[in-house]
């Protein structure tokens, strides 16, 4: 068992090959490097359901406490939701890799699952050895779906509910607290990457960059002259963490409703002065898929927030990853 990998990834599975009487002897060497992790929200953590009493055990003597567990036959592997707290977020730089943060439900008629595993196939065809030759590359999924089949690793599952209504900024703040690294590439899961995305950011790091996007039937969704206003498109962007963190992340008030939150996110950013730039050569295509969700009500109360931020000239809203 290699603990260096452990304490630098933070990868819980690995110890899961360790028996209760290994765990004693290296609980105090991890504990300080999961420090970051305890600080989350919302820290899951994939394991296997044999190793339930090992890992219980383990987590005892990291003072986090098990809140709920997922029944084993609804996901590919069991995931222990714990309770960790969230008053404060950690500002010291993480890790230089990818942290791809992607909402994905199953809903009635919109089987989003589908068109997501298309998109994490096509992300390692596009970079072959993705996670050798990127290697603290992460894949974080927020989902309010119960049981899914993916054929490709995802590396953090987050199980969360915000109501009724779908507004992704509840999961983008959980995935954000969540991430190993300091630059959070923000898509969806009907987002399929055309050119090798990841080489191309990895130029970009520490920046704010927005990628072209295109309908299939190729429209342009956002580029350096088609709705570059702000860099708030959903499509594909990534985004330094500490400039996520200067305008308090999503506002979750918008769980309220329906869309305008990356619209909220994107004027923020422009009004604080953070830099951000299109590259129209990272390109995508939005893959068209059934709209079950969509309400009227919902878009114009979610309208009226927006205007309301605007017109109040927020930056930093009271409902966003830092309660304030």
């Amino acid at each position: 068992m290699d603990l260096q990998a452990i304490k630098q990834y933070y990868n819980l599975e690995q110890i899961l090959d360790l028996r209760e009487s290994e765990l004693g002897s290296n609980v105090e060497s991890l504990k300080g490097d999961l420090s970051l992790c305890r600080q989350a929200k919302a820290f899951l953590l994939k394991i296997s359901t044999p190793c339930n009493e090992v890992v219980t055990s383990f987590l005892d003597k990291l003072g986090c406490t098990p809140v709920a567990l997922v029944d084993g036959t609804a996901f590919q592997k069991d995931v222990l939701f714990l309770n960790v707290g969230h008053s404060t977020i950690p500002t010291e730089s993480r890790g230089s890799g990818f942290s791809i943060i992607v909402l994905c439900d199953d809903l009635p008629g919109d089987p989003r699952f589908v068109l997501f595993d298309k998109t994490l196939a096509r992300y390692h065809e596009l970079h072959p050895n993705l996670y050798q030759r990127f290697p603290e590359t992460e894949f974080i999924l927020g989902t309010r779906t119960t049981s899914y089949r993916l054929s490709h690793q995802i590396d953090q599952v987050i199980r969360y509910e915000c109501g009724g209504n779908f507004s992704p900024t509840f999961g983008y703040n959980l995935g954000i607290k969540q991430a190993k690294n300091d630059n959070i590439i923000i898509t969806c899961p009907e987002v399929l990457p055309v050119t090798p995305v990841l080489e191309q950011f990895a130029t970009e790091r520490g920046n704010n960059i927005q990628g072209q996007s295109f309908a299939e039937n190729g429209e342009v969704y956002s580029s350096s002259t088609v709705h570059n206003e702000h860099p708030g498109s959903p499509t594909l962007a990534m985004f330094n963490r500490k400039d996520i963190l200067a305008v308090n992340g999503w506002d979750e008030s918008f769980v309220a409703g329906y869309a305008w939150e990356d619209t909220d996110f994107g004027t923020r950013l422009k009004r604080a002065g953070v830099p951000f730039k299109f590259r129209d050569d990272i390109q995508s295509v939005h893959v068209e898929h059934p709209h079950t969700n969509r309400n009227w009500e919902g878009y114009c109360v979610n309208q009226r927030l927006f205007e309301a931020n605007y017109s109040n000239g927020i930056i930093k809203p009271k409902n966003g990853i830092v309660k304030l």
